[in-house]
């Protein structure tokens, strides 16, 4: 602390050594740091603080005075403490403010502290001072852009504050170096900030001045053009780059600059460069900012997706079945020349209306198509009913989808399939069904009745005639034998037919077999049959219809047969997989260019008591099972029919 002496010098030294210390600091906390710490130097302790319309003045910085016993909180300006009236005086007033009289807390005993004798803030004063007194404060306005901020100082003469003219000055340097620094410190960040966003942005970016001399130059147009800073800024750059003049880019460029306006375009630079450039320019009075991103990917791209386009939008012109597109309110967005055809509606009558073609009996069903789209669930192959314009029902197969551009809902789309040809051809297939179906019965009951009514009475003919009699009623009873099996065998291939494909159930072979080969040596008492081995207790894979695959093989062999005593042998060969059953004759055999034939519909042998569609029925009923029939050769003579069947157990 000064001892009184050369008081007014001592301040304006210490003013001086303020002006010194500013040009050392280096941002504003720093500056109001060092003007603290050179007046307290000085022995002027001093804070500064900053007025806040909520919050009053804030202390900031200090130096020589303890911020915390020189402020219980925000100095108010509307009721300040007595030690703190120069200081809102001085905001208020937006002027230099003295006191002789100091801090008036620091001697808080005295009766001109102006303080209660049982006041708080005479309490807290005299804890604060510690016995030490000031005879002078000052507070002095510092110009600032922001918050009004205030400097206020003590000193221990009444005196030491006289001179309010420098007290001014002080304020206004304080507040000029910080305004300076602070533009410095702008002005530098702004460049430190530019130079690391052109230097981070993924755009090349170079700039040029009025006379088009390169001035920057970032690290990705060097890399695009091959041409490092060193060698470009500073130059022309139309002589950098020759081959750019008499370019679009050129004239882009230079209208810009001359234009003062800013502009974007996308042009393709020829060779030596050879891709499509976007390029963004800025132009002001010191010259041009160019950013340019290389965008031949993405222009090959949209290249790519408008001929993708254009040959969708083909595709869906010439399909030949309706494709439409509907909006979020069923709104018609897309309408194909096969849509005009099939419902009736020209497009020009639909599009932007509500879907004309569904039926209201049908409005729910479309309703629920709509609820699984939104849930993300196609709908796929569905039989359903559209309206067309005339009001005749349309039957289709509908797929639909939920159509999205960039994430965003576009549209349904719906692909109709017109199906009322194969519905009509199922009616009249159906019809076909069910007149086979009486014809089936018509054979199976009446005709088989009326055989048996006659081979009952050609029966009881026997021995009642003789000679040539005898002959015509034997052949006789040869037809109705012939006839009877004929009802069966259409019968079941009348079932096979009507039926439609079964899976496959666990059948056990051995039983099925012994009755097929009872059935046939009942009925052939002049033929042999009998069984090589033993017929193993598996299962394979069929339906109830396989008796009448053995049974058929089986008469097959006797009928085909041109020995007196026809021989059938019959074998079976259990595998893991599959079993192979055998069966034999020694008949005339099958000549190989008809071993695939005579599974067909219809044939048969010369002079065969068959009806020719056995071995037919045959294949239809293993091959319904993934199973298999063919025929080989039988040695010494003879042939052998193979049937396959997958094994069930």
């Amino acid at each position: 602390m000064h001892d009184g002496t050369g008081a007014d010098s001592a301040f304006g030294a210490a003013v001086r050594g303020v002006y010194r210390a500013l040009h050392e600091a280096s941002d504003r906390a720093d500056f109001e740091a060092t003007v603290c710490q050179v007046l307290d130097a000085a022995g002027y302790p001093a804070w500064i603080g900053a007025f806040d319309e909520a919050d009053g003045v804030v202390p900031r910085a200090a130096a020589g005075i303890d911020e915390e016993a020189l402020v219980d909180g925000p100095v108010m300006l509307d009721d300040p403490a007595p030690h703190h009236r120069v200081t809102a005086t001085a905001v208020r007033t937006g002027s230099v403010q003295t006191a002789t009289d100091g801090w008036p807390g620091l001697d808080a005993e005295s009766p001109e502290s102006g303080l209660d004798a049982e006041s708080p803030e005479r309490e807290s004063a005299t804890e604060r001072t510690a016995g030490e007194r000031y005879e002078a404060s000052a507070a002095v306005p510092i110009p600032a852009d922001g918050p009004v901020a205030v400097l206020t100082l003590y000193g221990d003469r009444a005196g030491a504050f006289d001179d309010e003219s420098l007290l001014a000055e002080l304020g206004d340097t304080v507040g000029a170096a910080m305004a300076n620094r602070s533009e410095r410190d702008d002005l530098a960040a702004s460049k430190r900030t530019y130079e690391r966003l052109v230097e981070r942005v993924s755009d090349a970016y170079h700039a040029v001045d009025d006379e088009w001399r390169i001035t920057y130059w970032n690290e990705q147009i060097a890399q695009r053009t091959e041409t490092p800073a060193a060698t470009a800024v500073g130059e022309v750059f139309w002589e950098v780059f020759p081959d750019l003049v008499g370019t679009d880019l050129e004239t882009q460029y230079r209208e810009a600059m001359a234009g003062q306006e800013s502009r974007s375009f996308e042009t393709y630079l020829d060779e030596p460069f050879d891709y499509w450039v976007e390029v963004d320019l800025y132009p002001d009075e010191d010259g041009l900012s160019i950013f340019s991103r290389d965008v031949t990917e993405r222009v090959a791209r949209e290249r790519e997706l408008r001929e993708t386009a254009n040959t969708l939008q083909t595709i869906i012109e010439v399909s030949p079945d309706p494709i439409t597109m509907l909006g979020a309110e069923s709104e018609v967005m897309m309408w194909n020349p096969a849509a005009e055809e099939i419902f009736g509606w020209e497009r020009e009558e639909v599009l932007g209306e509500p879907a004309p073609y569904i039926p209201e009996e049908r409005r729910e069903e479309y309703e629920g198509f709509i609820e699984n789209l939104n849930q993300g669930q196609p709908n796929r192959f569905v039989e359903t009913v559209r309206e067309a314009k005339d009001g005749e029902g349309v039957d289709v197969i509908l797929s639909s989808a939920t159509v999205e551009t960039d994430g965003d809902f576009t549209g349904y789309v719906g692909f109709f399939k017109d199906i009322r040809q194969r519905k009509e051809y199922e009616r009249r297939l159906q019809e076909q069904r069910d007149s086979l179906d009486v014809l089936n019965q018509v054979v199976r009951h009446d005709i088989r009745n009326d055989l048996q009514v006659v081979s009952a009475s050609a029966e009881r003919l026997k021995g009642e005639v003789d000679g040539e009699s005898q002959a015509a009623l034997d052949r006789i009873l040869g037809s109705i034998e012939s006839a009877v099996e004929l009802t069966n065998t259409a019968g079941d291939l009348a079932d096979v037919m009507l039926g439609t494909p079964e899976e496959s159930e666990r059948i056990p072979l051995r039983s099925t077999l012994e009755s097929g080969i009872s059935e046939v040596r009942s009925a052939y008492s002049d033929a042999s049959v009998t069984v090589e081995g033993e017929i193993p207790p598996v299962s394979v894979c069929a339906d109830e219809m396989l008796p009448s695959v053995f049974r058929n093989l089986l008469k097959n062999a006797v009928q085909h047969n041109d020995r007196d005593r026809p021989e059938v042998t019959v074998s079976v060969d259990a595998g893991d997989d599959a079993v192979s059953v055998r069966v034999a004759d020694d008949g005339p055999g099958v000549p190989d260019e008809r071993k695939d034939e005579i599974f067909g519909r219809g044939e048969k042998g010369l002079e065969s008591r068959g009806t020719g569609i056995g071995l037919f029925l045959v294949r239809e009923l293993v091959e319904s099972h993934g199973g298999t029939v063919r025929v080989e050769d039988n040695d010494p003579r003879g042939a052998v029919f193979v049937v396959e069947l997958p094994r069930a157990d």
